[in-house]
């Protein structure tokens, strides 16, 4: 009877630890529950915090979006505004270096003509001094001295040189350069009494201007 009785106690007790032990272990679960359910409203809360974009700053993002590509748009222009700049600029200066040259090359084939048409003159020239060394002739020389000057005014003439020869005309200074002012009552205030030294134009374009004498008043007093 006693390891009867013992027995029952011993049963008893695991029994009852075990009675504790699901308790304990409810009490747990429903402990972890009450804390998951304690989580859930913070993380609830969080989420809500992470409010939706409004319609408003929607369309600003959409607008900076469109802004941003346009001003790329822009700079790819730019750039290519700046080769085509760089490109014209290039080509400009061998432009201007071409046109330097064939003037370069114009004005020396201006000269060449200019000078094979004054040979002539020259041979001329050459055969006056030579008459004169063999000839005790002044007339000889007066006739080719006047031949030289008939052939190197018609070279002028050719070239669009004309003489300005104002004497008896109105003094213009776009062509005259009066020197001396002399009195007279037999021509108008202004007149060209004498042309000292004669002017040319190149094609109406003053190479240079009459050098003259001019009338003026005569002083009564």
């Amino acid at each position: 009877m006693p390891e009867a009785k013992k027995n029952n106690e011993s049963y008893s007790k695991i029994s009852y630890g075990k009675i504790l032990f699901k308790n304990n272990g409810k009490s747990n679960e429903k402990a972890s529950k009450n804390r998951s359910q304690k989580i859930k409203p913070e993380s609830i809360k969080k989420k809500k915090v992470k409010r939706k974009k409004t319609k408003s700053e929607i369309k600003l993002n959409k607008k900076i979006v469109e802004l941003k590509k346009e001003l790329d748009e822009k700079d790819n222009k730019l750039n290519d505004y700046i080769d085509t700049l760089q490109r014209k600029q290039a080509e400009f200066e061998n432009y201007k270096k071409r046109i330097l040259r064939e003037q370069s090359k114009s004005k020396t084939l201006a000269k060449m003509d200019l000078i094979k048409k004054l040979l002539p003159i020259l041979d001329d020239l050459e055969k006056a001094i030579i008459s004169k060394e063999n000839k005790d002739e002044v007339k000889a020389i007066i006739d080719g001295i006047d031949i030289i000057y008939k052939e190197f005014d018609q070279i002028l003439n050719k070239e669009g040189v004309k003489e300005v020869y104002p004497e008896g005309e109105i003094f213009d200074p776009r062509y005259h350069h009066a020197i001396m002012q002399i009195e007279s009552d037999k021509h108008d205030e202004g007149t060209v009494l004498e042309v000292l030294q004669k002017g040319y134009l190149l094609n109406n374009i003053l190479l240079r201007p009459a050098t003259v004498k001019v009338s003026k008043k005569t002083d009564k007093s």
